[in-house]
């Protein structure tokens, strides 16, 4: 735990100093911040309150947000309080306490952005914790990206991997939905209509069913469709038409990133320091325009390459390339974080 938790004798705090990717991996949460108000708790407590620079470098979106606390005592590992000044913040979450603790043990500790030569930890100088933050943080999205992926061919599988047209739908009343890939599994569905499954459309008015896996039975493929009800089903080869794979599927469309993008560019395929692009406004953009240029795949995890735009090409102003670059085609939750305008502007 903490050691600002522990009861400490009245000597300077005692923590052996760490390199910045272990307090990196140890914290819920990092950010760089500007000390706005301390407000005191009590005799043993303060709340920092910080104003953000940027994004964070790590969060968790599963961890309930508190107050950022630290003690008051630097026998037991106070962080200086320097209103004004900015912070590299490494803050430890605990339920029992209701805060984010941030202690001088676990990282937390004043920087001067400004001062490039200045230096900060051990292992890192002060003009590169910015840059190593963001290695660290692409690698720690690379990480959970690649365990929310998934893959096409797990039959298990719940991440979206490309649409499929239900060809019997157009001289079929009922189409059948069966329990497992093969034909002597029971069927559990009648399909009317894409309405009843999750569907998008691939084209202008041209309706497709979402597919999240597929099985090979006898050299024919079987793939997973998911009803509205939220339950999986699989659907027979001979019922399925063309099947367009994410891949296929994204490159030079009307394209956009959701909000799933953390905002971070690789300069190539799956490799190089990413740099962390601002928003362009204080509040974030709900759709970014791009262009999807080409995807790749490299140790199974799909990229894209993409130009990030300034404005959507569909309204009048600047929409030339900001940026350039490839970014994972998934999030850290197993959501796509590209799509297109199938009707066009």
């Amino acid at each position: 735990m903490l050691c600002c938790l522990a009861a400490l004798p009245a000597t300077a705090c005692r923590c052996a100093e760490q390199t910045l990717a272990e307090y990196f991996s140890a914290a819920d949460e990092v950010f760089i911040g500007t000390l706005q108000a301390i407000v005191e708790l009590d005799s043993q407590r303060r709340e920092f309150r910080f104003a953000t620079r940027g994004q964070a470098y790590k969060s968790q979106e599963d961890v309930r947000p508190y107050p950022y606390v630290s003690t008051t005592s630097s026998a037991a590992c106070a962080v200086t309080a320097t209103v004004g000044a900015d912070y590299v913040v490494f803050a430890e979450a605990d339920e029992s306490s209701g805060a984010s603790w941030i202690t001088s043990c676990n990282g937390t500790r004043l920087i001067d952005t400004e001062n490039s030569a200045s230096g900060v930890f051990k292992d890192v100088p002060g003009r590169f914790v910015v840059s190593q933050l963001t290695a660290l943080a692409g690698l720690e999205a690379l990480a959970r990206i690649a365990r929310a992926e998934g893959s096409a061919s797990h039959p298990d599988n719940e991440t979206l991997q490309g649409l499929l047209d239900i060809a019997a739908l157009s001289h079929t009343e009922h189409v059948p939905l069966f329990a497992a890939a093969n034909g002597d599994s029971c069927a559990i569905a009648r399909l009317s209509s894409y309405e009843q499954l999750e569907h998008r459309e691939v084209g202008y008015e041209q309706v497709a069913a979402e597919v999240y896996a597929y099985a090979d039975d006898a050299d024919q493929r079987w793939y997973k469709v998911r009803l509205t009800s939220g339950a999986y089903a699989w659907l027979s080869p001979d019922a399925a038409g063309t099947y367009w794979p994410v891949d296929e599927l994204l490159p030079r469309r009307l394209n956009y990133l959701t909000n799933g993008w953390n905002r971070m560019l690789w300069p190539s395929l799956g490799a190089g320091l990413p740099t962390r692009l601002a928003y362009s406004t204080d509040t974030p953009p709900r759709e970014q325009p791009v262009n999807v240029i080409s995807t790749a795949r490299i140790g199974g995890s799909l990229w894209l390459e993409v130009e990030v735009l300034r404005s959507s090409p569909c309204e009048s102003g600047d929409s030339r390339a900001l940026a350039r670059g490839w970014i994972p085609a998934y999030s850290g939750q197993g959501e796509l974080v590209a799509w297109y305008y199938s009707r066009g502007c």
